[in-house]
């Protein structure tokens, strides 16, 4: 399973909360747990870009590492709202493996 992507694969914005036909259990868990946090994301570049990054691999502890580098974050964990989505999600993990 794949990590949820923000915006849609055309590119353009969508509602990081509204959950797809084509969500896998994974992307519905995260997204209805952590909508707050996805919403707070789509406002900001480096975490689409990370999202988009996660969004695109399958799944790893790597991920963080390999999307932060990807995007230019120092810290992912640290970094305000790419931190805040990583937290939310890890209540998704059982569904996301």
């Amino acid at each position: 399973m794949r990590r949820t992507r923000i915006r849609a694969t055309t590119g353009t914005p969508s509602d990081p909360c509204e959950i797809g036909p084509e969500d896998s259990e994974c992307d519905s868990c995260v997204k209805s747990m952590c909508c707050d946090q996805l919403t707070a994301c789509d406002a900001d570049p480096e975490c689409v870009c990370f999202q988009e990054c996660a969004g695109s691999m399958e799944p790893s502890i790597n991920v963080p590492t390999v999307c932060a580098k990807q995007c230019m974050i120092d810290q992912p964990f640290a970094h305000p709202t790419v931190g805040q989505v990583l937290s939310c999600s890890n209540g998704c993990l059982l569904q996301c493996l």
